[in-house]
């Protein structure tokens, strides 16, 4: 029986965002039910933090780089070194993109093929461009790919011209927010009322439509919208974002469970999402959401929520939007799980590893 070995790269960065806190949460909740040797992650000796595991092993090996944050390397010649000293099968969820490959890589999304308006710069292009080369030669190479909602499986067959046999559908799940106590703190920092407030997590980053939160506040004056994230506004629009918009800059996980639990609402106005978690965590909290009818989001949440155009920026008022009656949170919370996930991906990777060995 060969090792299952996963690419940990960009698992021991500072600040985690959500391709690693997929890939944390699915591990961690395979690893409790995992044969001690069965699994193992690789990262660098160098990273800004450690991971640790009960049954899925930790194998620190080389170092990141000469210049910092570059993996290139590392994913390239450490990782691959590693995978073949333990004649082992190798999968890559947080899309390195080795030239040479991995058994299996997980593609959450297809947001920067579906979105060149992303790319401010010509460095944003060329990058975007190595990006799509890369990906494009890891979908050919590995034997299986990996992905969060049948949305984003139908946009990777579409632009990687992949048959739907070699995908595998791994949805997200909500429970890591059962770990974290909320700071209720910030509403009192920020002079928030409690249930008075519409709360949405901000990029400047064109798919995410923070025009849309704009414009809204521009038609809902007696709303208060706090918008969290380090970058939810380019510099160039920060003279015209509306009175009614309270910009928070980067918050902990403590905080921004806080902030989701006593708000009105939950808004997600994205133009595309793979799988859209923010929702999903908000309403663990018991927070009602708004999102975009677009992307995967009808897909995972159902009638469970209230939609909106995103294309609409006139006469959307917060109220009528949420006067429409929906259905229950607890259809979402019930069907998504990362044991449920972390149980089909064992399957999958189990019977992989039973192909390879053929």
């Amino acid at each position: 029986m060969r090792k299952i070995l996963f690419n940990g790269s960009s698992l021991v960065n500072k600040e985690n965002y959500g391709i690693q806190r997929n890939t944390l949460e699915l591990l961690k909740a395979v690893d409790k039910t995992a044969v001690k040797g069965r699994y193992g992650v690789v990262i660098p000796r160098d990273g800004d933090r450690d991971i640790a595991f009960e049954n899925i092993e930790v194998i620190k090996a080389g170092h990141i780089g000469i210049v910092k944050g570059d993996r290139f390397f590392w994913n390239n010649v450490v990782f691959p070194l590693v995978v073949k000293l333990h004649d082992a099968v190798s999968v890559d969820m947080l899309l390195s993109t080795p030239l040479f490959g991995n058994d299996a890589i997980m593609i959450c999304d297809c947001i920067r093929e579906m979105f060149p308006e992303n790319c401010h710069t010509i460095k944003d292009r060329i990058s975007r461009k190595w990006y799509m080369m890369r990906t494009a030669m890891a979908v050919r190479m590995s034997r299986v790919i990996l992905t969060i909602s049948e949305t984003s499986k139908r946009d990777i067959m579409k632009y990687y011209h992949v048959k739907k046999g070699r995908i595998v559908v791994i949805p997200c799940g909500w429970q890591h927010m059962n770990d974290i106590t909320e700071d209720d703190g910030i509403i009192e920092r920020l002079h928030l009322e409690k249930g008075k407030y519409v709360y949405s997590l901000g990029s400047r980053y064109y798919h995410k439509n923070t025009a849309w939160i704009k414009e809204a506040a521009h038609n809902n004056p007696s709303e208060i919208f706090v918008v969290s994230g380090s970058d939810a506004f380019d510099k160039k629009d920060i003279d015209t974002i509306p009175g009614n918009i309270l910009f928070t800059g980067y918050v902990s996980d403590s905080e921004a469970k806080a902030l989701m639990k006593n708000a009105k609402v939950f808004l997600q106005p994205s133009l595309y999402e793979g799988f859209g978690l923010p929702p999903m965590e908000a309403m663990s909290t018991g927070t009602r959401c708004i999102v975009a009818k677009a992307g995967a989001m009808p897909e995972i949440y159902g009638d469970s929520v209230w939609y909106i155009n995103p294309h609409s920026y006139e006469h959307e008022y917060i109220d009528m939007i949420m006067f429409e009656k929906i259905g229950d949170i607890n259809k979402v919370l019930d069907k998504y799980s990362w044991d449920k996930s972390a149980e089909k991906l064992v399957r999958v990777l189990d019977k992989l590893e039973a192909k390879i060995n053929k």
